[in-house]
């Protein structure tokens, strides 16, 4: 067994030299725990004192081959939750200047009818507007770049494309819940408030 950037190869057993040196054991483990480890590595060492004994288990190996790998997921992970709240700063940003700017808009809106939740559905309805092709956009490019980061392997898989779509309606719904907090407060405030000021 090798890597898993490498194709598998069939595997041929020859017997060792006479004169080799290095043998390698095979342990099976009904279930391995350190002390079993452990366990395991007193008594080689106690059998054969004279030789250097490491005990490493496969999985370890099987890990160790793909560190690199995991380094590059968790970097990719803490990138985007960081962008995720970048973005959601922003978007804060940008919705509570655009309800101080139409504060008398909506302040006329309430006057003549509307309620807190029309005021709120229109913030919602606009920022869909751009939200949408955005996430959209980006869910297009993640699947590109994961599939030009699935060729390094010689067993790919196919990520299913209800894996990006419920990412996509996750962002989507983090978004619009972000805008409709943000507008809540300026949408239920007393419009003669605004009007007085104006």
């Amino acid at each position: 067994m090798q890597s898993i950037f490498l194709e598998q190869d069939p595997v041929c057993l020859l017997p060792l030299p006479e004169g080799f040196r290095r043998l390698y054991l095979t342990i099976r483990f009904s279930e391995i725990t350190p002390e079993a480890l452990s366990g395991a590595e007193s008594l080689l060492k106690r059998l054969s004192p004279e030789n250097d004994i490491i005990l490493r288990t496969y999985r370890d190996d099987i890990h160790e081959s793909y560190r690199d790998t995991e380094h590059f997921r968790n970097s990719v992970l803490a990138a985007a939750a960081f962008m995720l709240l970048i973005v959601l700063a922003g978007l804060v940003g940008f919705v509570s200047d655009e309800m101080r700017r139409r504060r008398k808009e909506n302040a006329l809106r309430r006057v003549n009818g509307a309620s807190a939740a029309d005021i709120q559905t229109m913030m919602l309805r606009n920022i869909g507007k751009i939200c949408i092709p955005a996430v959209l956009a980006g869910l297009m490019l993640a699947a590109v770049a994961a599939f030009r980061w699935l060729q390094h392997f010689p067993e790919k898989i196919r990520p299913h494309f209800l894996l990006f779509l419920a990412t996509g309606l996750v962002l989507a719904a983090v978004i619009l819940a972000c805008v409709s907090l943000c507008t809540f407060k300026a949408a239920a405030a007393n419009p003669a408030r605004h009007l007085r000021s104006e």
